[in-house]
């Protein structure tokens, strides 16, 4: 993704302007001042004096730089620390994953535990229907388990319907959830849901969006409740 193997301290100060940043990545491509020049319509000299005196560039320069340096405008323009929109995903994505893995750590006293499953609609249909009629047809179930671990009729009640069920996947999957996010959420016809359970009995199957709200609304919770016990520690 563009990122420099070993940043230095040189690096690092010039990672804090714009005309830096541009310096450091005609660096790591290996263009000259003559490229930069040609490729921003400025004279050479014109073009130099302008990024060693830090002097802002116009909107048009930026994105043209951007292109051919394979980073996003809002890089350049100081506006994010990513180089590129799919660095900046991957953040939010591992960033969002090793909450849910904490969170879910943090209950784990209670014996409550989550389980992915993996389901594909057959048919072609609005997706908020489809999350709906998966979610309908599974709460009237027995959200009890067999022997081998999976939950009653599940593959059954979805095989009869316009859904197929793929399977449960391994649950501390880091791959799986960053890939369904990624890829696949509000996108195609591939759905995951996060199965609940406490002491081997299901809690609730939501859409892995409800999922994510849950977390936030968990932590969001904690974080109230660490707010109070401080204040009532200063009282």
């Amino acid at each position: 993704m563009g990122q420099v193997a070993k940043v230095t301290l040189e690096d690092e100060l010039m990672l804090k302007s714009t005309n830096g940043r541009i310096k450091l990545l005609k660096r790591e491509k290996g263009l000259t001042d003559k490229d930069i020049a040609d490729l921003t319509n400025y004279h050479e000299k014109s073009i130099n004096r302008k990024l060693n005196s830090g002097a802002p560039l116009s909107d048009d320069v930026i994105i043209k730089l951007s292109e051919r340096f394979e980073v996003s405008p809002e890089f350049l323009k100081m506006e994010s620390n990513f180089r590129t929109q799919e660095e900046h995903d991957l953040h939010v994505l591992n960033t969002r994953y090793h909450l849910i893995k904490d969170t879910l750590r943090t209950i784990e006293h209670l014996n409550i535990y989550v389980k992915p499953h993996i389901f594909w609609s057959i048919k072609d249909i609005n997706r908020f229907d489809c999350l709906e009629s998966i979610a309908k047809t599974i709460d009237v179930e027995d959200g009890k388990y067999e022997d081998n671990g999976m939950p009653v009729e599940l593959d059954s009640i979805i095989s009869s319907k316009d859904f197929e069920y793929i399977g449960c996947m391994d649950k501390s999957s880091r791959e799986w959830i960053l890939e369904y996010e990624k890829y696949y959420m509000n996108k195609s016809n591939l759905y995951l849901f996060q199965e609940i359970c406490r002491n081997e009995e299901r809690i609730a199957l939501i859409p892995h969006e409800k999922f994510l709200k849950l977390i936030d609304d968990l932590n969001n919770c904690f974080a109230s409740s660490v707010a109070l016990l401080l204040e009532s520690i200063r009282l």
